[in-house]
C-alpha cells in the first residue's frame, strides 16, 4: 500500500454520497465495448490492457475509511490476469456486458475496475470494461478504449512504447484543494447562491405512478436521428452561434415545460470539468453536474431563447467548478427539505473523445447503467462518427412505460421539424401534440357516445370503480395521490363523522378551501349521504361569503384552515382534517335515487352595467 492519503476530489464525493444512499446497487457502474473487426492476438490484447492500468494512476486507487472519514491511495501496480470469454453472436457480448454492468464493486480496498476479453469463432473479439464512476467518467472511457487500441497496434507491430507515466490524478487532486482554499471559490459560491436565491418547483414528466412506490430500476431506448435532420440542426445553430447541445436542450426544455405547466425550472447537465490539455489527457473522475435553470418565456422566438441558453451556458462554464453538492448544502441551511433541484438531465457527447493513432479497425458502445438516481436522463452521442446522433433514453422503469418514451421522442422530432420548418417561430406556437395524436384526440377519443347507467347516483358509480380498480390512482394533486380504495375509505370515514353531528339527505354543506385532494374527499363524502355541496370561491370578500352561508343555512362548514377567520357558526370541520381514523371507512347506505337527488348549489355572481 502506497502511504499518502488523499481527500476526494468534489467529483469524487458526489459519487461517493450516491454509492452510500444507493448501497448494494450498480448505479456508479460504467461499461464498455470494443470490438475489433479483425484477428486479435489476445496475448497482446492483454498486454495492451495491462499497460494501461500500469500507466495511468487512476486505475490503482483504491479507498478505506480513516477515522469515519473516506480517503484514497494509489496501489503499486502489479500484473493481472484477464479472463478471455468465447461467444458464438453478439448478443451472448451484450449478455456479458449487461452482467458486468449490473455486478456492483465492493468500494473499499478493491481495485475498482473489471476487464473481460471476449472471442468470436472466426477470431476477431475486443474487450469489456467495467468501471466504478469514482475513477472514471465517458470521457475517461474515450481515453481507455483509444488508448488500448493504440498500446495494442504498437505490440503486435514492434513499435516502441515509452516506460513514462501517463498525466497523474493526484496533480488533480491538488488543485483541487487549491481551489476550495481560492478566491474564485467564494466568487463561485455568491455566483451559485445568487442565481437559486429562489429556487423553482422541480420539473418532470407527469406520471401515474407515485414517487415512494417506485424503485431505481432503469430500462433504456435508443432512437437515431438521421444525418439529413442533424445536418438542418447544424445550420440553425451556424446561424445562431449556439453549439448543438444548446439546440437540444432548448427543445427537451420546451417539452418538459408543457407537459409540467412550469415556465422555469431546472435541468441537471453534466460538464466536462477538465480545464486544460493535460487534464484532457488524464484519466479519473472530473465530471460534475451542474443545475441549469430555464426560464421560458412563450412570447420569444425559438432562437431568441435559444441565444439566451447559450448565452447562460457561457456563463455558468466561468463558474462550473463550484460543487452541485456544495450547493445544495447551502441551500439546505434554509431549507432542509431540498432533495434535489431536479429529476431530468440531459448529456452531450460529440464523438470519440480522441482519436486514436492507429489503423486498427474498432467500433465501440457504452452500456445503459440498470439504475439511475434521476427520473429520466436523455443522452446524445455519436461516439463512432457516423454523422447521425444517437438519441438514448434513461429512465424509470416503475415509473414509465417504453410507450410513454415513444411518445416523448415522437413528441421530440415534431417540436425540431417545427423550428427547422421554420427558424422565427415562436415558443408559443411550437405544438408537442402531432398530428396524428391530434387526430386521434378529436375522433376517437372524443367519441363519448356511450351508454349511461342513470338508475345509479354518482357514488353508487364511484364505489363500482373501486370494486374494479381498487389500487389504480384515482386522484393525483401535486406529489400527492389516492388510489381508488384509500379515496373511498377516507371518504367513508368523513361521511360518518358528518353523520355524527347530524348531517342528512338533502342538508347543504358549504366547502370554502382551496383546491387539494381533502376537498375531492369532502365533496364524495357529502354525496355518500345524499346532501349538497355549496362551492364557495374564496376570492369572495368576506361580505359575499356571509351572505351565500346566511341564504344556504349549511348544516355544515368545511373550510380550509387558513380561511377559517373568513366564517363563523357552530359546525365548522377544518382542513387538513384530522382524527378522522377512529371511524369505520366502509360504504354508507342512503335512500336516495339518482332521480331525486340534488348534488350541488351554485352562487352565481351578477354584475350591474353602469
Amino acid at each position: 500500500m502506497n502511504n499518502n492519503l488523499y481527500d476526494l476530489t468534489n467529483p469524487q464525493k458526489s459519487i461517493w454520497e450516491t454509492e452510500q444512499f444507493y448501497k448494494g446497487m450498480s448505479i456508479e457502474n460504467i461499461t464498455g465495448c470494443a470490438i475489433i473487426s479483425q484477428k486479435v492476438n489476445f496475448d497482446s490484447l492483454k498486454e495492451a490492457i495491462n499497460l494501461l492500468v500500469k500507466k495511468n494512476e487512476s486505475f490503482r486507487l483504491k479507498f478505506i475509511l480513516k477515522d469515519g472519514i473516506v480517503k484514497q491511495y494509489v496501489d503499486f501496480y502489479k500484473e493481472f490476469d484477464i479472463e478471455t470469454v468465447l461467444v458464438s453472436s453478439d448478443n451472448d457480448v451484450k449478455n456479458l456486458e449487461r452482467q458486468m454492468c449490473d455486478t456492483p464493486f465492493e468500494t473499499l480496498e478493491n481495485f475498482l475496475f473489471n476487464f473481460k476479453m471476449f472471442k468470436f469463432k472466426d477470431g476477431h473479439g475486443g474487450f469489456i470494461l467495467n468501471i466504478h464512476h469514482l475513477i472514471s467518467d465517458a470521457w475517461t472511457m474515450g481515453l481507455v478504449v483509444n488508448e488500448v487500441i493504440d498500446f495494442y497496434n504498437s505490440i503486435i507491430n514492434n513499435i516502441e512504447i515509452s516506460n513514462e507515466l501517463n498525466p497523474s490524478y493526484i496533480e488533480y487532486i491538488e488543485s483541487e484543494n487549491e481551489y476550495l482554499n481560492s478566491n474564485k471559490f467564494e466568487k463561485d459560491k455568491l455566483f451559485w447562491n445568487e442565481m437559486f436565491s429562489t429556487i423553482p418547483e422541480i420539473a418532470t414528466i407527469p406520471t401515474f405512478v407515485s414517487d415512494n412506490k417506485i424503485s431505481r430500476n432503469s430500462k433504456r431506448k435508443q432512437f437515431t436521428i438521421p444525418k439529413e435532420t442533424i445536418s438542418l440542426i447544424n445550420d440553425f445553430c451556424k446561424k445562431n452561434k449556439a453549439s448543438i447541445f444548446n439546440f437540444f436542450m432548448g427543445v427537451f426544455s420546451l417539452y418538459l415545460s408543457r407537459v409540467s405547466g412550469l415556465n422555469e425550472f431546472v435541468i441537471g447537465t453534466p460538464i466536462l470539468n477538465r480545464s486544460n490539455f493535460k487534464e484532457k489527457q488524464t484519466t479519473g473522475m472530473f465530471i460534475s453536474t451542474i443545475p441549469f435553470k430555464i426560464s421560458i418565456d412563450n412570447d420569444k422566438t425559438f432562437e431568441n431563447f435559444i441565444t439566451n441558453i447559450s448565452r447562460n451556458f457561457l456563463q455558468i462554464y466561468r463558474h462550473q467548478k463550484y460543487p452541485y453538492q456544495y450547493l445544495l448544502e447551502d441551500l439546505r441551511k434554509t431549507d432542509n427539505t431540498i432533495p434535489s433541484l431536479y429529476k431530468f438531465a440531459v448529456s452531450y457527447q460529440n464523438a470519440r473523445n480522441n482519436k486514436q493513432s492507429s489503423s486498427i479497425p474498432y467500433e465501440t458502445r457504452w452500456v445503459s447503467n440498470s439504475n439511475i438516481a434521476d427520473d429520466i436522463n436523455i443522452h446524445l452521442y455519436d461516439i463512432n462518427d457516423t454523422g447521425n446522433v444517437t438519441v438514448a433514453y434513461d429512465y424509470l422503469a416503475d415509473k414509465y412505460s417504453i410507450d410513454d418514451i415513444c411518445y416523448l421522442h415522437t413528441r421530440i422530432l415534431h417540436i425540431i421539424n417545427q423550428i427547422i420548418g421554420n427558424n422565427n417561430i415562436h415558443l408559443k406556437n411550437i405544438e408537442i401534440v402531432t398530428p396524428e395524436e391530434r387526430h386521434k384526440i378529436l375522433y376517437k377519443f372524443n367519441n363519448t357516445k356511450s351508454s349511461y347507467p342513470r338508475y345509479k347516483t354518482i357514488t353508487q358509480i364511484f364505489e363500482n370503480q373501486v370494486e374494479i380498480n381498487p389500487n389504480k390512482p384515482a386522484i393525483i394533486f401535486d406529489s400527492s395521490q389516492l388510489t381508488y380504495e384509500e379515496l373511498n375509505q377516507k371518504s367513508n370515514q368523513l361521511a360518518r363523522y358528518m353523520q355524527e353531528i347530524g348531517v342528512k339527505s338533502h342538508d347543504k354543506v358549504v366547502i370554502l378551501a382551496d383546491k387539494s385532494i381533502d376537498m375531492y374527499i369532502s365533496i364524495i363524502a357529502i354525496l355518500k349521504l345524499g346532501a349538497m355541496y355549496v362551492p364557495v370561491d374564496t376570492e369572495y370578500p368576506k361580505e359575499r361569503i356571509e351572505l351565500i352561508i346566511d341564504d344556504c343555512k349549511p348544516k355544515l362548514l368545511i373550510v380550509d384552515n387558513k380561511y377559517q377567520s373568513m366564517v363563523q357558526g357552530k359546525n365548522i370541520c377544518t382542513i387538513p382534517f384530522n382524527n378522522l381514523e377512529k371511524y369505520e371507512n366502509t360504504n354508507i347506505e342512503n335512500s336516495i335515487t339518482a332521480r331525486r337527488r340534488g348534488i350541488y348549489n351554485i352562487y352565481i355572481r351578477f354584475y350591474r352595467k353602469t
